[in-house]
């Protein structure tokens, strides 16, 4: 199964926990640029992924996303909280934790997904945040705290 084909699988809910201050996504270069040259986003390109929050919204699904912070923010969360705050629209419950917080939970600083709260699957990037792919953990007593 492919990351997507996972997340199309969820019946209850999808939860997903982001790491990273940078992400090196390939979709959004051009979208990054002109938010680095105008400070505006363009919102649009991701409607896809809002319709498909939207959809499993309508099933009953609970989407839920945290997103660790750190201050000051970088480019990159910048540019990406406009598009948190559209997809809040669709259905998706989106938090934030200081990195200051976190460093008081007993819990892997880890970006993944959580399926129907079972199905772990543990994001992979290299050095400057390009994914690499994903594996499926076991160690869901690791990853239920979320």
């Amino acid at each position: 199964m492919n990351l997507f084909d996972h997340l199309k699988s969820a019946r209850k809910s999808l939860f997903r926990f982001e790491a990273l201050q940078t992400y090196d996504v390939s979709n959004e270069e051009q979208a990054f640029e002109d938010f680095l040259a105008t400070g505006t986003i363009d919102t649009s390109q991701n409607q896809d992924w809002y319709e498909f929050l939207e959809g499993k919204h309508q099933e009953g699904v609970i989407t839920q996303r945290v997103r660790l912070i750190e201050l000051p923010l970088t480019d990159y969360t910048r540019f990406e909280l406009p598009s948190h705050y559209e997809a809040i629209k669709y259905g998706d419950d989106i938090r934030a934790i200081t990195k200051e917080a976190f460093s008081l939970l007993d819990i892997p600083l880890q970006d993944f997904w959580l399926v129907d709260d079972q199905i772990i699957l543990l994001m992979n990037y290299d050095e400057s945040g390009k994914w690499l792919g994903f594996n499926q953990s076991d160690e869901q007593e690791k990853y239920s705290t979320y």
